[in-house]
């Protein structure tokens, strides 16, 4: 074939190439809108709880039935919280939603806090949930009760010392014990399926939180518990020494220190009656800041914030103020304390 006709050659098939993207196109355009044509005219999925859907008292029971409505699906799972939706337990999975209710078994639960969620198996979000708590206390529960009785009243807790949990509990042979750092939002295991001594021996945790909360709840049945009704201060503090940094004895004397939970802070005896605390850390990116003993400000070394001797903002880019801190001072224990309070 001579050189002329390859090129020829050569050339046809590029463009016959491109030729049939076209028609490529235009089919896969087709087919899209077909698609969408077929997924409007899909039948429309839904799930509805009927009861229990809050308010109902179910006493003296080994199990509930739960009823449903359900269009075009084929299976759900049920599950069920005893602390008003706030932890989920699967109770049944894959029932066929046909059959429109399902005796749920249940055993050691005493709680007035029940939601159940249904879902449908294979796309759980959808799904529908009791619009209320109702309440479950089962046969074998009935004569099952726990109460906390220290800490009785609002407290506040040192982090790092000893602290003594108490309760009350009737029929229980074994408890468990949580925490809450965010007044009950979430919760954290203390100790699981320890015996019902009545009494437990607590370490106070290295997290500081003024809206704490303790749990203690049967081990067997996590629904029978009781909770502090009031927040709980977890604390921290700091105690320097006046014989060892003598410059706080002095109106005027300033040291920086850095400890666990405050950072680099500054400690100032502003009077002869009073001291006070800063932090170090700048309110605008969380630079370290440095103190001028000449003019009693502190200022920004990363992007130029003055503070002015009481913490407020002198100068941007900061916005708030320095962080400061409860600052006791004991002249007749020669010391100054200061704490997260």
């Amino acid at each position: 074939m001579s050189s002329r006709r390859q090129f020829l050659s050569k050339i046809g098939s590029l463009f016959k190439g491109f030729v049939l993207l076209k028609p490529v196109a235009a089919l896969y355009s087709c087919a899209s809108d077909h698609l969408d044509e077929f997924n409007d005219h899909l039948p429309e999925k839904s799930l509805q709880l009927l009861s229990p859907n809050g308010g109902e008292v179910f006493t003296d029971v080994e199990s509930i039935t739960i009823h449903w409505k359900a269009q075009n699906i084929h299976n759900i799972n049920i599950c069920i919280s005893f602390d008003n939706g706030l932890i989920w337990n699967t109770a049944a999975t894959n029932i066929s939603a046909n059959i429109s209710n399902y005796s749920l078994p249940l055993s050691g639960i005493n709680s007035g806090r029940c939601r159940v969620k249904i879902q449908n198996t294979s796309d759980t979000f959808i799904e529908d949930t009791s619009e209320a708590p109702f309440t479950i206390i089962t046969k074998d529960a009935a004569t099952k009760s726990i109460v906390l009785t220290e800490p009785a009243t609002q407290i506040a807790l040192k982090a790092g010392s000893a602290y003594t949990i108490r309760w009350e509990a009737q029929n229980i042979t074994h408890v468990s014990l949580h925490i809450s750092y965010d007044n009950g939002f979430s919760w954290q295991i203390i100790e699981t399926n320890i015996p019902n001594t009545g009494t437990y021996n607590w370490t106070v945790p290295f997290i500081i939180s003024s809206s704490a909360r303790l749990r203690v709840s049967d081990a067997n049945a996590t629904s029978i518990q009781d909770t502090t009704d009031f927040g709980i201060s977890i604390y921290t503090e700091f105690e320097i020494n006046l014989n060892t940094y003598t410059q706080l004895s002095t109106v005027g004397g300033t040291a920086v220190f850095n400890a666990f939970y405050f950072g680099d802070f500054l400690v100032k005896r502003v009077s002869a009656a009073e001291a006070k605390s800063f932090s170090l850390s700048c309110t605008h990116n969380g630079c370290t800041i440095n103190y001028n003993a000449m003019d009693q400000k502190f200022y920004c070394p990363c992007h130029g914030a003055v503070f002015l001797p009481d913490g407020t903002v002198e100068s941007g880019p900061a916005n708030s103020p320095l962080t400061k801190y409860n600052t006791i001072l004991i002249e007749s224990e020669s010391k100054i304390i200061v704490t997260s309070l």
